[in-house]
């Protein structure tokens, strides 16, 4: 019994681990106005854009917005029933 009580507590902690970082990418931007995005290393977008032109940047949709830790803690403290006004959340009787 104790035994699917730890896994119930360890399925339930899933959503609270941090997501694996996502690989930094790179995206070449050529002088001809084209953009190609995806490249795993720095040293490959460079090799793209050698002999026609451009600049390597890092990609965009792998950075992380600098605020994003505390919106979900503050969306978390606003969906909470326990950070109502007045309010102390308790659980119903087990028989309810």
């Amino acid at each position: 019994m104790n035994r699917m009580w730890l896994a119930v507590l360890g399925l339930a902690m899933l959503p609270l681990l941090p997501a694996p970082a996502a690989a930094q990418t790179y995206c070449a931007s050529y002088d001809d106005g084209t953009q190609q995005c995806g490249f795993q290393t720095l040293q490959e977008c460079q090799a793209s854009i050698s002999g026609v032109g451009g600049n390597c940047e890092p990609g965009q949709q792998s950075e992380i917005p600098p605020n994003l830790l505390q919106r979900l803690r503050q969306r978390r403290q606003q969906e909470s029933p326990a950070a109502q006004p007045g309010g102390t959340w308790m659980p119903p009787p087990p028989n309810e």
